[in-house]
């Protein structure tokens, strides 16, 4: 199962369960990283062969060279 695949599925299960939100960066044992949140912003971040990764608003992916 793809990692935001299972980010999506377990934000949709605690919606159910808590009635919250939430969010997530995840990372694979493959070292596929995934980012997801069901709340109207989260700073997320990560690096991944020399290069920032970060955004703050849905759909947001910016990309920085290290």
């Amino acid at each position: 199962v793809p990692v935001n695949t299972s980010i999506q599925q377990s934000l949709e299960l605690m919606a159910k369960r808590v009635e919250g939100c939430g969010g997530a960066v995840a990372v694979s044992c493959n070292g596929e990283v995934g980012v997801g949140f069901s709340t109207p912003c989260m700073p997320w971040a990560y690096v991944k062969d020399c290069v920032l990764h970060y955004g703050i608003h849905p759909g947001q992916h910016m990309k920085e060279d290290l």
